[in-house]
């Protein structure tokens, strides 16, 4: 068989050293270079494409850069097409099968003309069967090897030529079966390289790289086979020592010390890694009397481990000026980290999240605190420290007080009882403050309209008493028209509204009084408070009248004559 082999060999080189004669297309003899070592061996179906070997071999800066290329099938004698359009042409140099058949095996010529010389050279192209049956598997392989325990990375063979501006997409098999991207194996679709991390034994076999590539618009594929070898681990490395960084700890004294020193060897270890202990540059056993140190290796996934480490029970006051080293040494080198120690700087975090903690629930009960019991507060600071206020405005009432004045009903002796004898007795006898009540203060023969005015502008606070069972009267309405506009537009008075009886719909008043009730609200006077023999301070109701009226100056006169006498009556 081998003597067929070179009798086949011999034979086509001497057809081809005659084959110059009958494509001369110039008078000159082409340089004779043989058949290409590098043999083309393809799967059926596949796209293909064949680089001229002169091309890839003559790169010197020498080279002319004018030259035509033609190849030609030693089967046909027939120079090959340049026609796109057909299954095997040359474009740019480059010989293309799309796809490639069984029938394409053979010897392909390629001859490149320069200006005053030629050159030809055969390639083999040899076509095959996949030998599987779910994947592009060639039995002709490229030969890849790695190292264990390190990661790899795997590049698809030979594909340069497919790749153009048209785009492609890569795709990994591992015997037939597609990779998933992910820890073990990272590749991207449009990248020529496969990564393993991590390479075990168990990771040798077959792997694929199907390339999905565009001529002219059509989509074609072709596939490299890898067979990838695990030779067992790689040389160990000097050692490296991840922890302890060079710089400083802090230490108190008399506390204990518990200080690891690990050294990093790779994935594999020569015989001996050494670590030990140096304490300006003295063994430490020549030093410390109570000690002790530990060893230990560990083999993770990562690589090599080897920790050291010290324990010494009792820190003391002499060893803050000493140097502690940690050497780490094997075959391959060596490494040392050095550390210094100084005491702990006081550390008060702890003391101020505790205090912060006890001001943040402390402001937090007492927002709580001053949110429920705010007028009982106010109120009793009020009646505590009264020498600290004092009115100085110029206003001679704390409040007018504006009523429904009608008789229209029995209900309207109630609203007189109210404001002739309850408001009184307590905001006047009991608070000290001064009331202007039309009805009781106003004096005979006065001009009622200028008289309103200028008794509202004379007083702090503006109480309007709402009942809804009274019919409105034109004065009731004047006072607040005034009153109103005196507390909205030219902002001289603070408005108190006062419910003398359930009120589920406010639509019926002014709107100015609604805009008041919408930003201030009303303090309600219930049925129950009638009942009582007496009116009390400490009631809900009083409080909030209370804490709405003004600093009290000064104590006034106590008038509640005025009701008495309607009694008699």
């Amino acid at each position: 068989m081998a003597h067929s082999f070179f009798v086949t060999f011999f034979g086509f080189f001497a057809l081809v050293s005659a084959l110059p004669q009958q494509f001369n297309l110039t008078e000159k003899p082409c340089l004779d270079k043989g058949i290409d070592l590098n043999r083309q061996f393809v799967l059926e179906t596949e796209g293909v494409v064949i680089n001229c070997p002169e091309l890839e071999l003559d790169i010197s800066e020498t080279t002319p850069q004018n030259y035509s290329v033609m190849w030609y099938n030693n089967k046909t004698f027939e120079v090959i097409t340049a026609d796109r359009k057909e299954r095997i042409h040359v474009e740019d140099g480059l010989l293309w099968f799309l796809p490639v058949s069984l029938e394409d095996n053979g010897f392909y010529v390629c001859v490149v003309r320069y200006p005053t010389s030629c050159v030809k050279i055969a390639v083999s192209l040899t076509v095959t069967n996949s030998t599987s049956a779910s994947c592009l598997q060639n039995r002709f392989s490229y030969a890849r090897t790695s190292f264990s325990r390190i990661s790899r990375r795997l590049p698809c063979p030979e594909i340069s030529n497919y790749i153009t501006s048209d785009g492609f997409e890569l795709t990994w098999y591992r015997d037939c079966k597609p990779l998933s991207n992910g820890e073990k194996y990272k590749f991207h679709k449009n990248d020529q390289y496969l990564t393993i991390t991590n390479v075990q034994p168990l990771d040798g076999g077959i792997y694929i790289c199907e390339l999905q590539f565009m001529h002219d618009g059509l989509q074609y594929r072709t596939a490299r086979t890898i067979d990838f070898d695990i030779k067992g681990c790689k040389a160990g490395i000097g050692p490296n020592i991840i922890q302890p960084k060079n710089g400083t700890i802090e230490l108190e004294p008399g506390s204990k010390l518990n200080l690891s020193c690990t050294a990093y060897t790779g994935y594999c270890d020569p015989s001996i890694t050494l670590i030990y202990w140096l304490i300006n540059n003295t063994f430490i056993e020549d030093y410390f009397s109570d000690y002790q140190v530990e060893y230990s290796q560990k083999n993770k996934d990562q690589g090599n481990y080897h920790i050291s480490n010290i324990v010494l029970p009792n820190f003391k006051e002499e060893y803050y000026n000493e140097a502690l080293t940690c050497v780490a040494r094997n075959g391959l080198g060596y490494q040392i980290a050095t550390v210094q120690f100084r005491k702990s700087v006081p550390d008060f975090t702890k003391e101020i999240v505790v205090v912060f903690g006890i001001f943040a629930c402390v402001l937090f009960i007492s927002g709580c605190i001053y949110k429920f019991f705010k007028i009982t507060i106010v109120l009793w600071y009020r009646d505590t420290f009264p020498a600290k206020y004092s009115q100085n405005d110029g206003k001679s009432y704390d409040a007018y007080i504006i009523y429904p004045q009608s008789s229209c009903s029995s209900y309207c002796t109630n609203i007189l009882v109210f404001v002739m004898d309850l408001l009184p007795q307590v905001l006047e006898c009991q608070c000290g403050y001064k009331l202007f009540i039309p009805g009781r203060d106003d004096l005979p023969g006065e001009d009622y309209v200028e008289k309103v005015k200028s008794n509202i502008k004379d007083s702090r606070r503006l109480i309007i008493l709402m009942a809804k069972s009274v019919d409105k009267q034109l004065c009731t309405m004047f006072e607040q028209q005034v009153g109103l506009h005196d507390a909205l537009i030219s902002n001289q008075i603070e408005v108190i509204l006062i419910e003398l009886d359930y009120h589920d719909n406010y639509s019926d008043l002014p709107e100015s009084l609604r805009h008041i009730i919408q930003k201030k609200g009303t303090i309600k006077w219930t049925s129950s408070e009638w009942k009582k023999e007496s009116p009390s301070l400490s009631s809900k109701f009083w409080k909030q009248v209370r804490y709405k009226m003004p600093l009290r100056s000064s104590r006034s006169c106590c008038k509640t004559e005025y009701y008495h006498t309607l009694e008699m009556h």
